[in-house]
């Protein structure tokens, strides 16, 4: 079998007439800095919860949730004009009945907070080096005058993402236009999101 690398040493294309290069943000530009469930299980901590579920609990609850979440309300709520923030509120209930947590509404805010600001700023994430990289590369092509590639992002993620993680890595000044599926409502691999980005 071959593997991805591979693969794409095999596709036959003309490099001259790329013009557009589109990138996602997690996994492609950036990564969380610890697994997910290790958050919200330090967060379940900081907000002062009694007795926490282990971390493998911590885990399966969150994937769950976060599944359930995106089939009741797919692309972060887009269809329903649900708030971003109150989507992922409803995806942190759910998740903490999930792994059996009981909070009062003063404790549930204090770990929402908590776990909202972590993703919505720059502690949640690193940059992967080989993007910085490409980023850079791309960027002295259009200085040297040798090559006009427009950057880009296409992404599944919420806009979270784009409006504010992005800047405060100071990854945004790469991109000439960046498309999220919140906003459009439909998420790759699905051509709407594609075709919005060719509009």
């Amino acid at each position: 079998m071959l593997n991805i690398a591979s693969k794409v040493r095999h596709i036959q294309f003309d490099a001259s007439k790329v013009k557009v290069i589109t990138l996602d943000v997690t996994g492609t530009l950036l990564l969380h800095k610890q697994a997910v469930a290790q958050t919200y299980a330090e967060c379940i901590e900081w907000a002062e919860i009694p007795a926490p579920p282990p971390l493998s609990e911590v885990n399966k609850a969150f994937r769950d949730a976060y599944k359930h979440a995106l089939q009741m309300y797919p692309c972060f709520g887009h269809s329903t004009n649900m708030p971003t923030r109150d989507w992922w509120k409803t995806m942190a209930a759910d998740f903490l009945v999930r792994c059996h947590v009981t909070m009062t509404k003063t404790e549930f805010d204090r770990f929402f907070t908590r776990l909202y600001q972590h993703y919505g700023c720059q502690r949640g994430y690193e940059i992967l080096p080989d993007a910085t990289d490409l980023l850079n590369w791309v960027r002295k092509l259009r200085e040297d005058g040798k090559k006009r590639y427009y950057l880009g992002i296409i992404t599944n993620t919420d806009c979270r993402t784009i409006d504010t993680v992005l800047p405060m890595l100071g990854l945004h000044d790469h991109f000439e236009f960046f498309v999220c599926c919140r906003e459009i409502g439909v998420e790759k691999p699905d051509a709407g999101i594609y075709n919005e980005a060719y509009l």
